[in-house]
């Protein structure tokens, strides 16, 4: 993981994880053995918060702003664990996701022969996943994650691409029989 990034919404930087892995490093991978056995991860972990950074010196438009969720740099590990896991399957270009029904996610991943673990582990870091938005360092009201995938999530442009994937077959079985 990059170092010298923003710190996470609780103050700890990734630079901390690096540091002190020999430390840290068995309890860790003990909490995610134990996340899987659990079907969930520790409450929490799966927060954000969302600021908001200018992208344009008029600051009027709500468009010259960028959106950006701070994720705990324990789900950032996580979720880049298994973004490369599925970067070894997944070469071809990304883009971002805009919204994914999680449901048709998770099928996706079963059909393509996920194994149930990985598929868990991408489920514990989404469902019951909350934010909430920074505003002159105020956070406002907590609200649920439902459908996106947060931009910031470093598994967020792979998982995307196996929603694509689905609807690249999906086209081809149409077209072979004739549909479309």
């Amino acid at each position: 993981m990059a170092s010298g990034k923003s710190p996470d919404p609780n103050g700890v930087l990734t630079e901390f994880y690096v540091k002190f892995w020999d430390l840290i490093g068995a309890d860790f991978t003990e909490m995610i053995r134990e996340a899987i056995v659990q079907g969930s991860i520790l409450s929490g972990l799966n927060h954000g918060v969302i600021i908001q950074l200018p992208k344009e010196v008029d600051l009027e438009l709500i468009s010259h702003w960028r959106l950006i969720t701070l994720l705990n740099t324990s789900y950032e590990i996580m979720a880049k664990v298994l973004q490369m896991r599925l970067q070894k399957l997944l070469q071809d270009v990304i883009h971002r996701p805009d919204s994914v029904r999680w449901s048709f996610l998770f099928r996706v991943m079963d059909k393509m022969g996920h194994s149930l673990a990985f598929t868990s582990m991408v489920r514990m870091l989404l469902i019951g996943a909350s934010a909430c938005i920074s505003l002159n360092g105020l956070h406002i009201a907590d609200f649920s994650i439902c459908r996106v995938v947060r931009q910031g999530c470093p598994l967020a442009p792979y998982l995307f691409l196996l929603v694509v994937e689905a609807l690249v077959t999906a086209s081809h079985q149409a077209m072979d029989q004739g549909i479309i």
